[in-house]
């Protein structure tokens, strides 16, 4: 059956909408001072990355449009989940409270503002709420899953809602996940760790001790998905500005140029593809399906291990070495 062919399409559209929005995104773009330890941040590994916060936050670069309409779909799910909330609570008698409730505590120097608090039978729960993609989505099923994310966003999570029960005296909260692209929901309830929490305050206090003396705390092992997503490594890496290193002759410079340039575009793609693929392994696993362009199929492999005792183990170490890679992009 032959297809009717229509033109639709317009050559130059009257009004590019999309390079409008993103205008108008750049123009909001501010960068704001910061005088405290955000609650919202303290639970990012690197102490050295806090302590730029506070003492060098003009340095980092404003927020590119992309970024902002990322923040505005988090507000708007944010938005959202509320109404649901105040709806489903209606009915199974509970209220949603306290909405960006501002906290501040003047003895470590943290600020925060929470979502809210689910009040029932007069106890009311601290609620954080954070949407996900579907790969991040269902890799999250207890708070444990989020200290452990290789990525600095992610290990934030816990540190904030675990500030939050502290700050307001409360044993319990509970964190709403939503799904990005389904809408679908999770619940995590948590109870105060007071262990954990009383390592946030060691490290506010880390923090402050620097800020007041001007020294930077020292910095972190390099870690590859925190030191080069940090919006101060510029700051903290100069030695790559600075030092005389050896250069490549000017055939291998080019080869290389051009092999980094793609990698370093390619690397948020690499992220994208392992958090899928892991996604997939999950949903697919002792699964054969058929459908639309898709045949899956699969089988169980069994495999042999061998647990080798401590003592037994220490008799055959060998000592190795290997390179550790960092690549830094170095703009201007």
């Amino acid at each position: 059956m032959k297809t009717q062919s229509y033109q639709f399409d317009i050559a130059e559209p009257p009004i590019d909408l999309v390079g409008a929005i993103l205008e108008a995104k750049k123009r909001k773009a501010r960068i704001y001072p910061v005088h405290s330890n955000r609650a919202s941040e303290l639970g990012h590994p690197c102490l050295r990355y806090l302590y730029y916060l506070r003492t060098a936050w003009q340095e980092k670069q404003p927020p590119s449009p992309e970024l902002i309409l990322k923040f505005d779909m988090g507000k708007a799910i944010e938005r959202l989940v509320l109404e649901d909330l105040r709806e489903a609570g209606r009915e199974e008698g509970f209220e949603v409270i306290e909405e960006q409730r501002p906290f501040e505590w003047k003895e470590f120097k943290i600020t925060g503002k929470i979502d809210g608090k689910l009040l029932r039978d007069r106890t009311a729960y601290p609620l954080e709420i954070k949407g996900f993609s579907t790969h991040a989505f269902e890799r999250i099923n207890r708070l444990e899953d989020m200290l452990r994310s290789p990525y600095a966003y992610m290990r934030k999570y816990p540190a904030q809602i675990m500030l939050y029960l502290l700050l307001d005296n409360k044993e319990q909260g509970v964190m709403i996940l939503r799904d990005k692209n389904d809408a679908r929901y999770k619940q995590l309830w948590v109870a105060l760790d007071y262990e954990y929490a009383e390592s946030l305050l060691k490290k506010a206090e880390a923090v402050n001790k620097a800020v007041e003396a001007g020294e930077p705390p020292e910095r972190m092992e390099y870690e590859d998905s925190v030191c080069s997503y940090c919006d101060f490594q510029h700051i903290c890496l100069p030695e790559v500005k600075r030092e005389p290193l050896p250069m490549p002759n000017p055939a291998e410079m080019q080869e290389l140029d051009e092999m980094l340039s793609r990698w370093w575009e390619l690397k948020p793609l690499a992220r994208e593809f392992s958090e899928l693929d892991s996604a997939l392994k999950r949903k697919l696993e002792g699964k054969r399906l058929a459908f639309g362009s898709w045949y899956i199929d699969g089988k169980w492999v069994e495999t042999k291990r061998y647990e080798i005792p401590p003592e037994v183990k220490a008799q055959y170490v060998v000592q190795s070495k290997y390179w550790r890679r960092k690549i830094v992009k170095i703009e201007g």
